[in-house]
Order: C-alpha cells, then structure tokens, then sequence
C-alpha cells in the first residue's frame, strides 16, 4: 500500500499529513490536480456502474453497498 501511495504523491495525486493521533501513521488526501481528474473521469465511472449493475434487483444492490461499506469500517477501525 505504501509504494502505491509513495507512486501517487510523486504524480502530485495525494497528499500526506502526519496523524497527530498517531505518530506512526499519515493522512493522506487528494490534491486538487487529482479532484480535477476525478471529475473528469466520474462520467464514465457512473457508465460503468450502471452497467455492472444492469439486471440486478434493488434489493441485492443495496445488500452489496451496505456488505461494502461495512468492509471498508473494518478498515477504518484498524
């Protein structure tokens, strides 16, 4: 995980900020140039979305986003 973030700072995507809770960790952010990109390519994210989903039932989709996020809590908490 660290060599992508490293990857991603030097391309001026992410930003990092020490953890003042916690010494041994960093923040990390979007810069703005990466807010940008995203905006620029969220179109087609939302396209590809819409098609992955095609012929799912509201229900499982709303199963999966909520399995998803409780994954990414999981990672949050540690």
């Amino acid at each position: 995980m660290s060599g992508i973030v490293e990857r991603l700072k030097r391309k001026g995507l992410l930003q990092s900020t020490p953890n003042p809770h916690d010494r041994r960790s960093f923040r990390v952010a979007l810069t703005d140039q990466a807010k940008s990109l995203y905006r620029e390519i969220e179109p087609f994210s939302e396209r590809t979305l819409e098609l992955a989903l095609t012929g799912v039932d509201s229900e499982a989709v709303e199963a999966l986003r909520q399995t998803v996020t409780t994954m990414i809590c999981n990672f949050a908490d540690k």
